[in-house]
């Protein structure tokens, strides 16, 4: 039962590693093993608060620090991969960076307040969902065919 407090924060650190596998994966254009490994980083992720929340295992450092650098990596890593391979432009690497430079202090440092909450109901959906939605589609498209890739994003919207 001991070992069950420290598997959450196990988790969480193994998508920033899993960042790394997306990054290179990417750059060589193994788009069938990058979204693999991101699939897996979203099981991680899925997995990890649960898990703490079933074994009262939550902890400032998990929810906070952990979690937000595992999202932040797996974020960075993927779009630098698409940058590099010149499917992105640069700049949008850079408006990444920028909005979770300034998301991640607001909601992490600042108490609940007007700013806080505009950065977690508009700056956070943003980020995040053009991240959920655009790199499991643009990975499917490279790796099935349209027609499968079109039918799996109707499918995963509904």
């Amino acid at each position: 039962m001991a070992f069950t407090k420290y598997v959450p924060n196990i988790l969480t650190i193994s998508r920033i590693f899993l960042s790394f596998f997306i990054l290179y994966f990417i750059s060589q254009q193994q788009f069938a093993a990058a979204l693999i490994v991101i699939l897996t980083a979203y099981l991680t992720d899925l997995m990890d608060g649960a898990i703490a929340r079933r074994f009262n295992a939550v902890t400032t450092i998990g929810a906070n620090i952990l979690e937000t650098a595992a999202d932040a990596s797996m974020i960075f890593m993927t779009v630098l991969g698409f940058v590099f391979l010149g499917r992105l432009p640069a700049w949008v690497f850079l408006m990444f960076s920028i909005g979770i430079a300034i998301y991640l202090p607001i909601t992490k440092l600042v108490d609940k307040t007007k700013v806080k909450w505009i950065a977690e109901f508009y700056i956070q959906p943003i980020a995040y969902g053009l991240y959920i939605l655009f790199v499991p589609v643009y990975l499917a498209t490279r790796v099935f065919s349209k027609t499968i890739s079109i039918t799996l994003v109707v499918l995963f919207l509904i």
